[in-house]
């Protein structure tokens, strides 16, 4: 019982440091420091769900298809 308690402790452990020693690598070989810094603290931009309600239409004539 206490092993497995001990186990499962460390394993959070583990995680915890393996999280951290990513971020500072990436913090090392960042070019600018102060920028990855500021990109840590700003949550990440969720992309939009996709409207896929749309109706999907054929191209009517082959101009459609070529840009300009």
């Amino acid at each position: 019982m206490i092993a497995a308690v001990s186990i499962a402790i460390l394993g959070v452990l583990c995680l915890v440091l393996l999280r951290e020693n990513r971020r500072l690598t990436n913090l090392l070989l960042a070019k600018n420091p102060a920028v990855a810094v500021a990109m840590e603290r700003t949550p990440k931009a969720r992309k939009k769900d996709r409207d896929d309600n749309k109706a999907r239409t054929a191209w009517q004539t082959p101009v459609e298809a070529v840009g300009p």
